[in-house]
């Protein structure tokens, strides 16, 4: 006979997701930092080295306002190689570059803007003569235009006495910054395709995760993973955006006819969502309750600017559009305190937080600051942001299947102690009921399922005799004696008191006789402990009756059949294994 596993297991479903969140928790710091270490190095050494021409060339740079007197117009000059601010709230702004010193050797010299954006411009063709438009979400892709930054086409390397001007569209919006570097049309090629694919994996992975916390929210019906799949989604989107994906290699016009609308909807769903994360997910509420108003205060205040920058109203709009920076970088450091405290104070999943959403925090914080004049020679911002978004995404999935595993067991343990009887483990009536109920509905045309009735004999007198405690004691006894003799598909039950039953699926009236007087010679090895030797009983014994069903028959009478037949072993002195009578039967005892 094979043991039966112990109740409160879960089971193998329960043991499989322990597991897995065990190797989740041991792994995770270590895959994690190898993705990140491996995509910082990418950029690193892999990325091309901006902001200048070859063959010791110098790129100048001059901007000029395109407002007011004509003739009182300044040229200001910039240094190209570094991320400079154009003026263009009031109006275009008109750049002029060239290259100085150098051999002019650059085959096929394109100009590369860089960090650009939602910018726009506009410069005359040198080959139809034609003004021509480019931008990142530009789907028509007007000449020719890089992943990430636009590439312009030139005839040759421009010089001082022949620069190459182009404008800068107004915006209404705050002025981002913007480099510029001239290379040639095969570095340019190599530089885009290392960045598609960077920026593919990177996308890919965001989709992935955030489909799979999805089926994860449909199947728990837990909100944490609809708030993590609705921030991954939404930040996703402001990447195909500031990178231009959206517009090519991916094609999205509805993105592309709104880049501003869409992004600014993008920026308040991740913040909004990101939050609403973290207070699920660290259980804020539970290990940190001081922080959650400022963490409503926070959501409500980025709700409300988004909204404002929809409204018609042109200030309204320009000053949501000026504190979102602001929001970004007070948001940065609000979250990952409160990560921090609630990590401090025992919130297990607050920590995975910190781990997978610092990185991110830092990087996103930092390009935000590159508004305002900080790390002029940073051109990767983008890049490294959604490096840490994979890397973030890795370890908040590993968290949240850590999660889903922990509330897997939590459900299977409150499953089985629903079906528990709490003193011996074994299945309280109700959940045997429904188990007896199924296998008898399930079960083949005439495969056997039989029943065992078991009462111990003279067990009030041994409880009054020693008390509850050792009552109890030898109920547990009795519990494990039985399971020692059942199969592992077989079930055992305490109906009340020192009733139990054992099912035995796929087994006859004889088989079930063997069984039933393996359990009894068991039971009757079991007497009360030592110490309460003198005091009671020296032994306890059984009663058993078997009933094997019939075709049609009912759960209920099968169970009453098997009640019966151990009642007559009651009758008649007790200790002994009987069978109930089938149809047509006269005397079917066992003796």
């Amino acid at each position: 006979m094979v043991a039966r596993l112990p109740h409160g297991s879960g089971g193998p479903r329960a043991a499989m997701m322990g597991h897995a969140s065990a190797f989740a928790g041991f792994h995770v710091r270590r895959i994690s930092l190898c993705v990140l270490v491996l995509g910082l190095a990418w950029l690193a050494w892999g990325a091309p080295v901006h902001g200048g021409a070859a063959h010791g060339a110098e790129l100048r740079g001059a901007w000029q306002a395109l407002e007011g007197d004509a003739q009182a117009r300044e040229w200001n000059s910039f240094d190209p190689a570094r991320l400079e601010r154009i003026p263009r709230q009031a109006a275009p702004a008109r750049i002029r570059l060239w290259v100085e010193g150098g051999d002019g050797a650059i085959g096929e010299p394109m100009l590369v803007v860089l960090s650009p954006s939602m910018e726009r411009l506009q410069w005359v063709s040198p080959r139809s003569g034609e003004a021509v438009g480019a931008a990142l979400l530009d789907v028509q892709r007007v000449g020719w235009l890089g992943h990430g930054r636009i590439a312009v086409e030139l005839e040759t390397v421009p010089r001082a006495d022949a620069p190459f001007e182009f404008e800068l569209q107004q915006q209404a919006a705050v002025n981002g910054r913007l480099a510029f570097e001239i290379a040639s049309r095969a570095d340019v090629l190599a530089d885009d395709a290392a960045w598609i694919a960077l920026v593919s994996t990177c996308l890919a992975f965001l989709a992935g995760m955030a489909a799979i916390a999805l089926v994860f929210f449909v199947r728990l019906r837990d909100r944490t993973f609809l708030y993590y799949a609705g921030y991954l989604l939404a930040y996703a989107l402001v990447q195909l955006i500031q990178t231009g994906f959206a517009g090519s290699p991916l094609g999205w016009s509805w993105v592309a006819q709104a880049p501003r609308e869409w992004g600014r909807a993008a920026v308040v769903v991740s913040l909004v969502t990101s939050v609403l994360f973290l207070i699920h997910f660290a259980q804020v509420k539970r290990f940190l309750p001081a922080a959650m108003p400022w963490l409503r205060g926070y959501v409500g205040l980025v709700a409300v600017l988004g909204v404002l920058g929809f409204v018609p109203w042109t200030v309204a709009a320009l000053g949501a559009a000026g504190l979102a920076n602001p929001l970004i970088l007070l948001g940065g450091p609000l979250v990952l305190a409160v990560a921090w405290s609630a990590w401090r104070r025992g919130s297990r999943y607050a920590g995975f937080f910190l781990v997978g959403w610092t990185p991110l925090l830092l990087l996103t914080v930092a390009g935000s600051l590159q508004v305002y004049g900080l790390w002029p020679g940073w051109f990767l911002a983008t890049e490294t942001a959604l490096v840490a978004a994979a890397f973030e995404a890795l370890v908040l999935s590993a968290g949240l299947a850590d999660r889903a595993a922990s509330m897997a067991r939590q459900r299977d343990e409150a499953i089985v102690q629903a079906s528990q009887d709490a003193l011996t483990g074994a299945l309280n009536r109700r959940a045997f009921e429904e188990k007896l109920a199924t296998v008898l509905q399930v079960r083949g045309r005439g495969e056997p399922v039989s029943l065992l009735f078991a009462d111990l004999d003279g067990f009030k007198q041994l409880n009054d005799a020693l008390g509850h405690v050792h009552g109890d004691a030898m109920l547990q006894a009795v519990s494990s004696a039985m399971k020692l003799q059942m199969r592992s598909g077989d079930a055992l039950a305490r109906l009340g008191g020192d009733e139990f039953v054992i099912l035995l699926p796929g087994t006859s009236r004889q088989e079930a006789r063997v069984v039933g007087e393996r359990v009894r010679r068991a039971i009757a090895t079991l007497g009360p402990d030592a110490d309460a030797a003198g005091r009671g009983p020296a032994s306890v014994s059984v009663s058993i009756g078997i009933a094997t069903a019939r075709d049609g028959e009912s759960a209920s009478d099968l169970l009453e059949r098997a009640d019966q037949a151990m009642y007559s072993v009651k009758r008649s002195g007790g200790n002994r294994v009987e069978a109930a009578r089938n149809a047509a039967e006269t005397d079917d005892a066992l003796a």
